[in-house]
């Protein structure tokens, strides 16, 4: 008679025999070893596809220093080819309403049992970087990526790739010279390395102080203009009748990504939340492991405000998680909101157009980690872009904007994902409809002044009379040119061109027609006003992802 174990170990044998890829496991087996033989004496492979090509000779402006340092670089694994096809299905089993497997989402260890290096190769990963001087500092409990952080000499002999200074649009940047190198033992295992530069994801945020001549909304007493706050949105977009039967965000949570410090410990926030009527709901704050505090960014801190505040105006008792990544940037951010499952929504308004991707740096293991969050259950909304069907048009220089495309057709990823919820921008369309309360100095500032939805049209301030820079300013979108048209994205109106299209939905965007009011940099000094009696406004589909989150 066999014994106890023995006769476990066969009814499991048996089960997976049977069942082939039993999603509903609490655990599975453990992933083999594919790392053969040292890692140290082998020779080295070159990694194709880790290098932006905007990065010319021309720009180049000379090697930094040696002890120059690099934060949470990250060597990203790639899945083989069985796991990625058990990946896909899944992805696909989770949403699929009759599948018995229908939003049996994945824990962070159950991805890596199933998916991710076995523990002994991310071992033998560890012990090399080590070796080469790196400290690692974060070991995803997915077993997919491992971040470390040395300096430009260390990088030097470890990947055979030089880090150089580049000038571009004004700005400096360091980027490795060349496509980096790894050894031949985990050539196979590796599909990029993330981190070499500092070229950063672009905020999709259109941010002013509003003039006396701007559109409607609270109401101004002083223009008679109108402005969106928390309770306008509530009425726009008929959430008030969420809020009536107790359904406010209580028990949820929601994760922002940015790169910079929140102002004065998150004073905005709560200078917001108290002018719009809101109960107090600080977020909380994670800097992420390895990363060095940025301080207050000047070029994020407006992005940071916008999203904080208006994914808690919508989601009002929902613990609200702000992610910054440092200067790894919101990548590095959104990699750890993953790998430690921070919020079942994530929102993100940064991006960059699919053309200035690294196809293997950057762009393929995002992509990769987008699967990983569906896997998990998190729901990830992403701005879709501010310069229209031309998003490689973008201008990081405020006081330059671009008023022409000379690029050509381009859409925004991670928006153009298939595992994202891409927002795009709309904006009300009044007419001569009666659609706000009017104020006059009697009556002073009305705070919810909107009495109804308004009727929309598809954002697109570029030819406005208001856009007084006559820069680029619409609702970002088109036909991606890397992902194919995934299977859910079908119906009446859905263009026949085998891509993926963008955006999914799109809300209110117009920073010149019915901003959105926020706190920014402590502007709100008497309710929205600051000392002048301006109001400081946002717009941008970087309005439209953290609200629909």
């Amino acid at each position: 008679m066999p014994r106890k174990s023995t006769l476990v170990t066969i009814v499991l044998v048996v089960l997976v025999l049977i069942c082939g890829p039993c999603w509903g496991f609490a655990t599975y087996p453990q992933s083999p070893d594919r790392i053969v033989g040292p890692i140290a004496i082998s020779p080295t492979i070159s990694l194709e596809g880790n290098r932006r090509t905007i990065f010319q000779p021309e720009n180049d402006q000379g090697p930094v220093a040696d002890s120059f340092k690099l934060e949470n670089i990250s060597l990203m694994f790639k899945l083989t080819e069985s796991q990625q096809a058990d990946l896909t299905a899944l992805l696909e089993e989770q949403q699929n309403r009759t599948s018995s497997h229908f939003q049996q989402w994945l824990s962070p260890e159950n991805f890596a049992e199933k998916f991710g290096l076995s523990q002994n190769d991310i071992n033998k990963v560890v012990a090399w970087l080590e070796a080469q001087g790196f400290k690692v500092t974060q070991t995803a409990r997915g077993r997919d990526w491992i971040s470390f952080s040395g300096t430009a000499a260390q990088v030097r002999a470890a990947f055979q790739t030089e880090i150089h200074n580049y000038a571009l649009h004004g700005h400096t940047y360091f980027a490795n010279a060349s496509e980096p190198a790894v050894p031949a033992a985990i050539a196979d295992v590796v599909l990029g390395i993330h981190g070499l530069d500092n070229y950063p994801l672009h905020p999709h945020g259109v941010f002013g102080h509003a003039p006396a001549e701007i559109q409607p909304n609270f109401t101004s007493n002083v223009t008679g203009n109108t402005f969106v706050a928390p309770d306008d949105f509530a009425i726009l977009y008929d959430v008030q009748n969420l809020y009536n039967a107790g359904i406010d965000g209580t028990g949820q949570s929601i994760a922002i990504m940015g790169q910079t410090d929140l102002y004065n410990n998150g004073s905005d926030i709560a200078a917001f939340r108290s002018v719009s009527g809101l109960p107090p709901n600080p977020p909380h704050v994670i800097l992420i492991p390895g990363a060095t505090d940025p301080g207050v960014v000047t070029t994020d801190i407006d992005e940071a405000s916008l999203d904080v505040a208006w994914a808690g105006a919508v989601a009002r008792n929902a613990t609200i998680y702000y992610v910054n990544g440092g200067s790894g940037g919101t990548f590095n951010a959104f990699q750890y909101a993953v790998d430690n499952k921070i919020a079942p929504v994530i929102s993100i308004s940064y991006g960059n157009c699919e053309a200035a991707w690294q196809k293997n740096g950057d762009l393929q293991p995002l992509e990769n980690l987008l699967q990983r969050a569906s896997s998990q259950g998190q729901t990830v909304v992403v701005a879709a872009g501010d310069s229209g069907a031309a998003d490689c048009d973008h201008s990081s220089n405020p006081n330059s904007p671009l008023t022409i495309a000379t690029q050509g057709l381009a859409v925004d990823f991670p928006a153009s994902s298939p595992y994202v919820t891409g927002m795009g921008g709309g904006e009300f369309n009044e007419a001569s409809g009666n659609y706000w309360q009017a104020a006059t100095s009697a009556t002073g500032d009305i705070l919810t002044s909107a009495l109804s939805y308004i009727p929309e049209t598809a954002w697109n301030d570029t030819s406005s009379p208001l856009n007084s820079s006559h820069q680029i300013l619409a609702g970002g979108g088109g036909v991606s040119v890397v992902f194919p048209k995934p299977t859910w994205q079908t119906g009446a109106g859905v263009p026949n061109d085998g891509f993926r299209d963008v955006p999914d939905i799109s809300l209110n965007s117009s920073s010149i027609h019915d901003p959105y009011l926020i706190c920014s940099k402590g502007s709100c000094v008497s309710g929205y006003r600051d000392t002048d009696q301006t109001v400081t406004v946002a717009g941008g589909t970087s309005a439209a992802a953290p609200t629909f989150a």
